[in-house]
Order: C-alpha cells, then structure tokens, then sequence
C-alpha cells in the first residue's frame, strides 16, 4: 500500500465547516485496515531511526462540538 492509497480512503467534505474551506475526515482510514496499516508502516519508515522508544497518542471526541 503507498500514500496514493492512503488519500484516495481519505474523505473530502467540502464547505465544512465553513464555505470553502474542505475538511479531510481520517476516520474512514481508521476504518480501513489496509490504509491504517499503511499509515503505521509509513510513519515507522520515517521515524525509525530517531531514537523513539514510546509513542503517546492523543484523542479527543469533545473536539468538533467546539466549532
């Protein structure tokens, strides 16, 4: 899998929030386990050789009910 399958799960609304402005919703490559895959294969490809021995991920649903 590469990048160009990555974007091509990645979905585009546009006009959201705003008028002309496109919002990119990962979620759907969350739901893909090819593309999420990929993603993770990707980011260790890049960063594997800067010393890193933890990862912390940050998440948050209260996110979109602040716009």
């Amino acid at each position: 899998m590469t990048a160009q399958y990555i974007k091509s799960v990645v979905k585009t609304v546009p006009d959201y929030p705003k008028p002309g402005i496109l919002f990119r919703d990962v979620t759907s490559v969350l739901e893909d386990h090819k593309a999420f895959s990929s993603c993770i294969a990707l980011l260790l490809e890049e960063f594997q050789d800067m010393g890193f021995n933890k990862v912390c991920l940050l998440y948050t649903s209260d996110a979109a009910d602040d716009m």
